[in-house]
């Protein structure tokens, strides 16, 4: 039996950044995913966002691919939220972010995530995603 370690953090939005994922909405959208991620045997270790994304850190098990987990939780997330809140509409942006992340930082990462409420008090969506690609342009440079 193959056994695998990869951590991966994805990161994906609402499109034209819709800021739909009010508390209450999003609180029910991450609930929803992660029953739908188990019964699909993907391991979310944490997810969590803000009005307008996601992130989500997951475990990626032997035979499942970064495309296609991602492909997975975005489509029956979007349409299980616009079944069940009919007075707004859920697309998400087909691109996506994604990173492996070492097993040493999964602690610190999962602390992020956990946090994205008071992080964006002080810095958008947009300047977040500047900082997390500039990162990996200065490791893809190296």
């Amino acid at each position: 039996m193959p056994y695998s370690i990869v951590f991966l953090h994805y990161v994906w939005s609402t499109k034209y950044r819709n800021p739909i994922l009010t508390p209450p909405v999003k609180q029910s959208l991450i609930n929803h995913i992660r029953h739908y991620a188990y019964s699909q045997n993907i391991h979310i270790v944490c997810i969590d966002g803000h009005m307008d994304h996601l992130h989500c850190l997951v475990k990626l098990r032997a035979g499942q691919t970064i495309d296609g987990v991602i492909k997975l939780i975005k489509g029956e997330s979007a349409r299980w939220f616009n079944l069940k809140y009919k007075y707004v509409y859920l697309v998400w942006q087909s691109d996506y972010f994604v990173a492996s992340v070492g097993k040493s930082a999964v602690e610190s990462l999962k602390r992020y995530i956990a946090n994205q409420e008071a992080h964006h008090a002080d810095q958008s969506f947009e300047q977040e995603y500047q900082k997390l690609s500039g990162m990996l342009f200065r490791l893809e440079g190296t």
